[in-house]
This record gives C-alpha cells, sequence and structure tokens, in this order.
C-alpha cells in the first residue's frame, strides 16, 4: 500500500507492518533492525577475539600443561565409553539451555548487554581452547574429529550469533519500544 512506502535518499524503503497493534499504532520492524549490524559485527569481534586467546593460550602451554592436558583427554574418552549416551545428551542440551536462558534474561536490562558480551567471550574462549587442544594433543585425528563436528560447531555458533546479537539490541530498547518489540523477542527466542 502508499502508506507502507517511504523515500529516503531517492530510495523506496518498504516497511513490512507487524501483524499486532502496538500502542503507538502498528509498529514497523524496519526499526528493530538499525544498527542491528552493528552489534552482530561487535559480538563477532568479541567471540574471535576470545577465540585466537584460547587458542594462543593452549599453544603457549608448557610440557607439563601439555601432559596433563593429554593425560586429561585421553582419560575421558576412556570414561565416556562407559556414560550413558542418552544422559550425556542430556546433560549438553541443559548446558545450551542455560547459556541461552541466560541471554534471553539479558534482554531484558541495559546491564544485560554486558553480561551478553560475556558470554560471548567465554564460549570463544573455550572454543578456541578446546580446538587447540584437540589439534595439539591427537594432531591429525584431532584435525578430523573438529571436521567431524564442524557443522554442529558452526550452527551452534550462529545461532548463538544471532540471538546475543537480538538481546544486546534488545536491552538498549526504551521502554516504549521494549513494549513493541516484546512479542516479537518472544517469538524469535522460540
Amino acid at each position: 500500500s502508499p502508506d507502507s512506502l517511504q523515500r529516503s535518499n531517492g530510495r523506496v524503503l518498504i516497511d513490512i507492518p507487524c501483524a499486532y497493534s502496538c500502542a503507538g499504532g502498528v509498529f514497523m520492524y524496519r526499526n528493530f533492525f538499525e544498527g542491528y549490524f552493528k552489534i552482530v559485527l561487535m559480538m563477532c569481534f568479541f567471540f574471535c577475539v576470545a577465540f585466537v586467546a584460547g587458542s594462543v593460550f593452549c599453544a603457549k602451554a608448557g610440557n607439563a600443561e601439555s601432559v596433563q592436558m593429554s593425560e586429561f583427554l585421553n582419560s575421558f574418552f576412556e570414561s565416556a565409553k562407559a556414560l550413558d549416551s542418552k544422559k550425556t545428551a542430556l546433560a549438553g542440551l541443559y548446558d545450551y539451555l542455560k547459556t541461552f536462558g541466560l541471554i534471553f534474561a539479558c534482554a531484558f536490562f541495559k546491564p544485560g548487554a554486558a553480561i551478553t558480551s560475556c558470554v560471548m567471550l567465554r564460549r570463544g574462549f573455550m572454543t578456541g581452547y578446546s580446538l587447540a587442544s584437540f589439534v595439539k594433543v591427537f594432531s591429525k585425528k584431532g584435525v578430523l574429529a573438529i571436521l567431524a563436528q564442524a557443522p554442529e560447531i558452526i550452527l551452534f555458533l550462529l545461532v548463538l550469533l544471532i540471538f546475543s546479537s537480538t538481546s544486546t539490541k534488545f536491552a538498549f530498547f526504551s521502554k516504549e519500544n521494549k513494549k513493541n518489540f516484546f512479542v516479537f523477542f518472544i517469538i524469535f527466542s522460540c
């Protein structure tokens, strides 16, 4: 409709109205995505810096730490054979739900953006350290193990990046905008 078309610098902008009505009238999604790309880049930066730090920290480990790392990973895989796969999967799912639950809760107050950034730093460091330790301890087999897990790792990190960026964006909204976006954020979170 002509009401949903706007001109900006000679370009036509199309606003897609939300399916619900808000206190200020029908809300437009375009308001949400203003500045969103900068937040995504910021979260990527935090993750990458922590990833490199974790990898370097693992690579700089001395001989004693390398032996401990090797013993730990070998004993972990030996004991993992006896574990119940269902309980292990549920424990991993619980860990993911705690992470995303924390990020979701952080969306409702401004300091939550800092906590969400810390979650990205933590996940980046853990991922970098874990992958580097696999390569350091198992060399070629470690690289193959990483490649076997790559699709899951990449999918998880993409979801984490998008969700944490959305949570950070939502944390900086004014109270009126939070009311408008609350339903959108809840649906997006699911």
